[in-house]
């Protein structure tokens, strides 16, 4: 594998070139195999006829020896063999199979044993079908050949001939032919280097050429270029396609060009108009001055607080004092951006107009509202509606009307008491006429004693490492532990704990967050 990886590195020339190479070099070497192969066996063959005819000839000049029982003169003929430096030992058997004559290049055994010549009678009769008197043999050996000649006089075997040659002659010719076929494979192997460096510029070339151009778009970002087009094959289809891309994205990208330039225009736009939005929004707040004039007259000590999650909130919220009696209202508007603001902006007038208008009767009230506000919301063709609660303050009393998040009040030891507004109201704005739905709940507070309104967007808000929410009951803790300082603390407190559990996170809703705390007149 770590082969594989090291091939897939190289580039396409070098790849191209190794597979020429290897290709190459196994042909070369499957030839070669062969040739040697062959050459073997040629040289044995040639090498046993060569040592059979020298046998022959010292069988046939031997024979008169052997028959008059002249040694000597058996092993002179044997001692010609001197100008045969392979030969290294030949003998003379007679017809029993005893050495008669001898001949060796260096000091050996007399005597060869009857029964190598009688297995070889045998095997020579075996294999060859003639004549088993008449042997006739060559065994090669890793390091020498053996010859096995009978000595025949009018068709009568007198005899045999041994005679043992050593094989470096022909190793050193095969040597000299695998040398000469190494050459030859080297010189092929460069030629077709070459002609594989000429030839697969047709097919590296276009891609090069691709390379370049795509690196040049890369870095330029100008999908008006175009690749040059090669031969008509798998590569020049290749070229083709990527033309063909380039096109569609210059046309792509000056369709986005328009569009950017378009959405800038309309961003440009819709920034004035959010920004105009986000200004009547901010006006229509209550004021710190009109909360400490309001604090003066109730004994109230209070705080508000909101952060939008975009430009334009959908949270509503608002104080206001009215024949000696506080109006709190609080409320969040699905969504936001400009239409929730717009509906929360209605919400905020059609409150203010019920109040001067003296509708003193919760139910009345918050239906009148929800026509008002229903009404609107047709008209703009849009789905927008909202949770809302009402809260009126007359000298320790509280009654609450509508629905919306949990109502915290908390006494003056920091206990927390949690009432639910899901059976007190409906969505505003949902449907024309919530009459039947409204109810109401009263609450005395007592100096210390004092209520919290918030929005989701605080409850809601996710830890900065995970997705676990804030969750009502640690809203409920920090408080109860700040409830000994003023309003305005107790709210700095409650936004820092929850800045430090979102962490960088911006909010994924709107933040309210009113404290309203009962002090000693």
């Amino acid at each position: 594998m770590t082969h594989f990886k090291f091939f897939a590195k190289l580039s396409i020339k070098a790849k191209l070139n190794a597979v020429m190479l290897i290709t190459s070099m196994v042909l070369l070497s499957v030839i070669s195999i062969g040739l040697i192969g062959n050459e073997i066996v040629s040289l044995k063959r040639n090498l046993s006829s060569d040592l059979l005819t020298l046998a022959d000839i010292m069988g046939s000049n031997g024979s008169i020896g052997l028959v008059f029982g002249n040694v000597q003169a058996t092993a002179d003929t044997l001692a010609s063999l001197k100008a045969k430096p392979n030969v290294t030992e030949a003998k003379v058997f007679d017809q029993q199979g005893k050495a008669f004559a001898h001949y060796a290049v260096a000091p050996c055994d007399e005597s060869i044993p009857a029964i190598t010549l009688d297995s070889l009678y045998t095997e020579y009769s075996n294999e060859s079908g003639g004549n088993a008197e008449i042997l006739e043999q060559a065994f090669f050996h890793r390091d020498r050949v053996e010859v096995f000649k009978s000595i025949l006089m009018d068709d009568k075997v007198i005899g045999t001939v041994y005679i043992q040659s050593n094989l470096d002659e022909m190793y050193l010719r095969l040597r000299h032919y695998a040398f000469m076929l190494a050459g030859v494979m080297f010189i092929a192997l460069i030629i077709a280097l070459l002609i594989s460096t000429r030839l697969q510029q047709l097919i590296t070339r276009p891609l090069f050429t691709l390379l370049t151009t795509i690196n040049q778009v890369s870095t330029e970002n100008n999908y008006a270029l175009r690749a040059t087009e090669g031969n008509h094959d798998e590569v020049g289809r290749l070229v083709e396609g990527f033309n063909g891309m380039l096109s569609k994205i210059e046309e792509r990208d000056d369709e986005i060009n328009t569009l950017n330039q378009r959405l800038t225009q309309e961003n440009l736009r819709m920034g004035a108009e959010l920004d105009v939005s986000r200004r009547l929004q901010k006006m229509l707040l209550p004021r710190t001055a009109e909360l400490t004039a309001i604090s003066r007259e109730t004994a109230l000590d209070i705080a508000c607080y909101m952060e939008p999650a975009e430009e334009i909130g959908g949270d509503y919220y608002d104080v206001l004092y009215h024949d000696g009696m506080v109006k709190l209202s609080i409320g969040d508007v699905t969504g936001h951006g400009l239409e929730s603001g717009v509906v929360m902006l209605m919400v905020q007038t059609a409150i203010r107009t019920l109040l001067n208008a003296r509708i003193n009767d919760p139910v009345l009230f918050l239906n009148l509202l929800n026509q008002t506000i229903f009404d609107n919301v047709q008209r703009m063709g849009t789905d927008k509606n909202l949770t809302l609660s009402t809260l009126d303050y007359r000298q320790g009393e509280l009654h609450l009307y509508g629905q919306h998040e949990e109502l915290l009040v908390i006494r003056e030891g920091g206990q927390v008491e949690r009432i639910d507004t899901l059976d007190l109201g409906f969505m505003i704005g949902l449907v024309d006429d919530i009459s039947s739905f409204v109810d109401g709940v009263s609450v005395s507070l007592k100096p210390g004693d004092g209520i919290v309104l918030y929005t989701d967007g605080i409850t809601e808000a996710q830890h900065k490492q995970s997705k676990k929410m804030y969750g009502v009951e640690r809203l409920c803790q920090i408080i109860s532990e700040q409830w000994h300082r003023p309003a305005q603390e107790i709210q700095e407190a409650v936004l820092d704990d929850l800045r430090h559990y979102m962490g960088p996170k911006k909010p994924l809703d709107d933040i309210t967050l009113v404290v309203v705390k009962r002090v000693s007149e």
